[in-house]
């Protein structure tokens, strides 16, 4: 099964951010952090989907599912559809030691410096199959299982419970088990129902919503205060410099021809979702029109000649 996640458009905007973000900026280090933190789900995630391989092509993995019922959203990180059921896979990513309190329904994770509390995983993973059975319900599929579990992804971080063990253990483990669970609730299934795989496919992947986070306004960082500029991908500096058809960096003298992709993708997720050529000459920093008409071209951008702007192809 080839299964390929893409990144969050948060992961993408927050990576986006930090390097044209002034230092002294209040939103600062709150930016870096959030990026710090959306990169480590994001890597957790793909740990977990390295195992979720062994599943065969009976089964179809869709990753960052959002959709909304009774006026309000949720998001799925990893539903697993088989011929026979839906699995919802609530990834966390800690290291140390975490805990789960079946009777106070408490979570901490303890890294060797502090203990710190988390909203319960349980409780979260059961309000997303809640949510989930309401959406199927409302395009009358309300007879198809779905199971969760929450996945933890670092192999060393070691599992707690005080309480009830084997609760936990029925939901809870190591990324490298989670296949393994799944196969053992569809033997356990086996020929007592089968659901429209395909179908409910199709349905969800035509409803799942594009989360637009406005990152800027989350972390009250106008737009004026997104610095322009080739942004250099060895040392990461802003501002390398348009040299003999190639890109130079001054600070580390590194050299790219393609940079200035990454900066228009950078200007179409945070400034506005289209760019003149007299917008991309004043963020690129190119005085020569030409020059950036014929960068424009090759960015696999669409030309939209009433408004004589560029656009990411749908």
């Amino acid at each position: 099964m080839l299964y390929v996640r893409k990144k969050p458009i948060v992961l993408e905007k927050l990576e986006a951010i930090v390097p044209r973000l002034a230092p002294q900026h209040p939103s600062y280090s709150k930016v870096e952090h959030a990026l710090a933190k959306e990169w480590k789900g994001f890597i957790g995630e793909k740990k977990v989907d390295f195992f979720l391989q062994q599943l065969d092509d009976r089964f179809t993995i869709l990753s960052g599912i959002y959709l909304r019922v009774h006026d309000s959203n949720f998001q799925i990180d990893t539903l697993v559809i088989s011929p026979q059921a839906l699995y919802i896979i609530e990834v966390k990513n800690y290291n140390g030691t975490i805990t789960f309190d079946t009777t106070l329904q408490q979570f901490f994770r303890n890294d060797g410096l502090q203990e710190k509390g988390y909203r319960y995983p349980i409780t979260q993973a059961e309000l997303q199959k809640s949510h989930l059975e309401n959406w199927l319900l409302e395009r009358s599929h309300a007879e198809i299982p779905i199971y969760y579990f929450i996945a933890i992804a670092e192999p060393s971080t070691i599992i707690q419970v005080k309480g009830d063990e084997q609760a936990i253990a029925r939901v809870v483990s190591h990324g490298e088990h989670i296949a393994s669970k799944i196969w053992e609730i569809e033997q356990s299934i086996q020929g007592t129902n089968t659901i429209e795989q395909q179908k409910i496919e199709q349905l969800i992947r035509s409803a799942n919503r594009s989360q637009t986070h406005n990152v800027l306004d989350k972390y009250m960082i106008k737009k004026t205060d997104i610095l322009p500029g080739v942004v250099c991908s060895i040392c990461g500096k802003i501002g390398m410099e348009r040299i003999h058809g190639a890109w130079k960096c001054p600070h580390c003298q590194g050299i790219s021809s393609t940079n200035h992709l990454k900066a228009i993708n950078d200007y179409l997720l945070l400034i506005n979702h289209e760019i003149s050529n007299q917008e991309c000459m004043r963020f690129l920093g190119i005085k020569s029109h030409s020059v950036v008409t014929r960068l424009l071209k090759g960015s696999n951008l669409s030309y939209n000649h009433t408004n004589r702007k560029w656009i990411k192809k749908s």
